[in-house]
């Protein structure tokens, strides 16, 4: 397989792959479970008095993990 169509086969993963986020996350149960995680994670505050670095890494995680399923219910509607 050339390195074009091993490019144009990652494209078509990648845009399968986003178009499942926003066909999930779409529903009402969707849209239900991403509101509550932005709630839990993204609404909160990283760091609170006496965090340590790794407390705050794995809530820097935990937010990443909701952006990454933001973006790519994002790069779906983008088309």
């Amino acid at each position: 397989m050339s390195n074009e169509q091993q490019e144009h086969e990652q494209e078509r993963a990648a845009r399968e792959c986003a178009s499942r986020f926003l066909e999930c996350f779409s529903t009402d149960a969707g849209e239900f479970v991403l509101n509550r995680l932005t709630t839990i994670t993204l609404d909160r505050p990283v760091l609170f008095g006496g965090s340590t670095k790794f407390a705050a890494g794995i809530r820097e995680g935990q937010n990443d993990l909701v952006r990454q399923i933001l973006q790519q219910m994002k790069l779906a509607k983008e088309g």
